[in-house]
């Protein structure tokens, strides 16, 4: 029952998540909010955790399965890539200065707390996705000066 329901939404999800073939930062980071919120839902149907891996340009989602994580085999929450021109960066609990940052969800409904990043190249503005670990995962325009900031940030040790 709980794989039916989970085809369901991934069914529906796959649908409100497909994008014209030009993309821009708006665009990646609605669909990055809708797939955060469905593998958090996936965890909770599927009684196991998921977790997102961002690194070198795109993300996939991972499951633990005997012990590992292994990539999942999914149409929807499967390994993207982000489109020339697109810049993301993603801070999470587990990331670590040169490392790949990882957003795990847990079979209880909670995240990792997050802020996921999506600029288009030369951008001054972008769109950032943020997760609280427990609601509903959120868009928001993030205005040039918070961008500065958040660059700064990045590049201290």
């Amino acid at each position: 029952m709980a794989i039916a329901i989970v085809l369901v939404l991934l069914g529906a999800v796959g649908l409100s998540v497909t994008v014209p073939e030009r993309a821009d930062a708006r665009l990646e980071a609605e669909r990055a909010r809708a797939l955060v919120a469905l593998a958090r839902d996936a965890a909770v149907l599927e009684a196991r955790p998921l977790r997102l891996v961002a690194a070198g340009g795109g993300y996939r989602f991972e499951a633990l399965e005997g012990g590992a994580w292994q990539g999942l085999r999914d149409e929807t929450l499967r390994t993207r890539r982000l489109p020339a021109g697109v810049r993301a960066a993603l801070r999470a609990g587990a990331g670590g200065k040169g490392a790949a940052a990882v957003l795990v969800f847990e079979e209880t409904g909670l995240y990792t707390p997050f802020e996921w990043r999506f600029r288009d190249a030369g951008a001054a503005a972008a769109w950032a996705v943020r997760g609280d670990g427990v609601g509903e995962p959120v868009v928001v325009r993030t205005a040039a000066r918070e961008e500065a900031a958040w660059e700064g940030a990045k590049a201290s040790p």
